[in-house]
């Protein structure tokens, strides 16, 4: 029988995706579905990404990355495929350095804040050309690039992966009628029916349950709505939902 796996929201928190990668056994009829906010908020983002890379070339078309916003603001800024606003990197205190310092050695790091002494303007495109022109970050900087051209969403038999949702009123047009905007970023959540179980994460569970017993859980609402980002940041638990397609059936 063949599962899908399921989690969201790592933000850079490392150790919570081992934990959870250590009750995944992927066969080869099974699937990981990421689906987005890797990076940010905790200090091991390279790490994570890294981990997340290795595990699609290890098995080959069983793992799906799916792009949250904080990725997307990431890579809109890294390789300025938007016009994303140009300060994005302010000071070193600033939520995308946790991204950026994680990609860098030590030694890189205390180099960048000596400049950054002397040339805070600068900062940002000094960060941008050296993980771009860094031998050592070349497959991964190729890679992430890659992530830009997949799906924003993931849709399977019974379900649609997506990081934040869909237009539901759209009905069966919701791919089209979808901006992309909202597929990474909608706000707030639209619990209820749909023709398909909709998998998202962006907003913590027990924010959108209203129910703090949810934090760091997987959330469904009752109907076709299941909701797995859990806070890992906070609670340090990155959830998993499993998908049994021969059962039909959840595990959360």
């Amino acid at each position: 029988m063949a599962k899908i796996y399921a989690m969201s929201d790592i933000h850079g928190c490392f150790h919570e995706l081992d934990q959870t990668l250590k009750r995944i056994t992927l066969t080869k009829e099974d699937r990981i579905v990421f689906v987005g906010d890797y990076v940010s908020v905790g200090g091991q983002s390279f790490q994570v990404l890294n981990r997340i890379r290795s595990l699609q070339k290890e098995h080959l078309n069983q793992v799906t990355v799916l792009l949250g916003n904080h990725d997307q603001n990431f890579l809109n800024w890294l390789f300025k495929t938007s016009d994303f606003v140009g300060s994005y990197v302010q000071t070193p205190d600033d939520m995308a350095f946790n991204t950026i310092k994680s990609f860098l050695t030590t030694e890189e790091i205390r180099d960048i804040k000596n400049d950054f002494q002397v040339n805070p303007i600068g900062l940002g495109d000094d960060l941008r050309e050296k993980l771009l022109t860094d031998d050592r970050l070349t497959g991964m900087i190729k890679w992430i690039r890659s992530l830009l051209k997949n799906k924003l969403y993931l849709e399977t038999e019974d379900q649609i992966f997506v990081h934040a949702g869909i237009d539901e009123e759209a009905e069966d047009f919701w791919a089209l009628g979808t901006m992309d905007y909202v597929f990474t970023g909608k706000y707030p959540a639209t619990p209820g029916p749909f023709y398909k179980d909709i998998i998202s994460g962006h907003i913590h569970s027990d924010e959108v349950s209203g129910n703090s017993a949810d934090f760091g859980k997987v959330y469904h609402d009752g109907e076709s709505h299941y909701f797995i980002d859990g806070n890992t940041p906070e609670s340090h638990v990155l959830p998993l939902l499993v998908f049994d397609t021969k059962t039909k059936t959840y595990v959360y």
